[in-house]
């Protein structure tokens, strides 16, 4: 059965109202009225952790649609058994992972009264994370030595990507620099992933590597230096040779 129609057929089960939606002359596969608040349905995936039967993470989707009121995650166990999560809109402001049940998802679930409650306008504001850390940083020390910084917006959706600038023209890609461990008192905690998109989009990669101390090591590396998903350690020659390496971005 279609999560819509578990949906469905639970807020019946509860008396709640609820009908599908139509668009284009066909029925909304996503969209349901409840209680005359318009809702999402949305699945949440769970990833069970490999070295745990206890801990599960739920990887929840952000609609960009403006429409719901009421995002409804629904998530169905291997014994074929479905959770509920009636959230706020303004509660969520991007896609994420979260782990259970410490999460603040978990407060949501069956709360199906919020449906019929008279609530205030900022708890169903549509709310979008206008930038991450990452890129936050980068335009922060961008701007600090005069660079000129132009984020890519996301076309029709709002908000702009999350991971492509233009830093004086030049087309730059941000990306994760993870460490192989997060234990600094062994040898991979200074080995880092290099993953390079696949798209041929950035004239550089942007990789940006958190520190325990306060200054952030940043890697200016022109695109054509990694053609391949790779590792290496933070103290490799090709690497260092890209640290802080701005001047690479002068203006064209």
């Amino acid at each position: 059965m279609a999560l819509i129609d578990l949906v469905k057929r639970r807020t019946e089960e509860l008396g709640l109202k609820c009908r599908y939606t139509r668009s284009y002359g066909k029925r909304h596969s996503k969209w349901l009225v409840i209680e005359g608040r318009p809702c999402q349905v949305i699945s949440a995936r769970i990833y069970h952790h490999p070295d745990s039967t206890k801990i599960a993470i739920y990887g929840l989707y952000l609609p960009a649609s403006e429409w719901p009121d009421f995002l409804i995650y629904v998530s169905v166990d291997k014994q074929g058994l479905a959770s509920y999560f009636v959230v706020l809109r303004g509660e969520a402001t991007k896609s994420t992972s979260l782990c259970a049940p410490e999460s603040w998802l978990f407060k949501y679930k069956d709360a199906w009264s919020l449906l019929s409650e008279n609530l205030a306008p900022e708890k169903l504001e549509r709310r979008f994370e206008e930038l991450n850390w990452k890129l936050e940083k980068l335009i922060t020390v961008a701007r600090t030595r005069g660079y000129n910084v132009e984020l890519i917006p996301k076309g029709k959706w709002p908000g702009h990507v999350q991971n492509r600038i233009r830093i004086n023209g030049r087309q730059c890609q941000v990306m994760s620099a993870s460490r192989l461990s997060s234990d600094r008192n062994t040898p991979e905690w200074k080995v880092i992933n290099i993953n390079p998109p696949r798209n041929t989009w950035a004239e550089f990669l942007i990789f940006i590597l958190p520190s325990d101390s306060e200054q952030t090591t940043i890697f200016v590396v022109p695109r054509e230096r990694i053609q391949k998903k790779t590792t290496t350690s933070i103290t490799a020659k090709w690497i260092n040779e890209c640290a802080d390496r701005w001047d690479l971005l002068v203006r064209i």
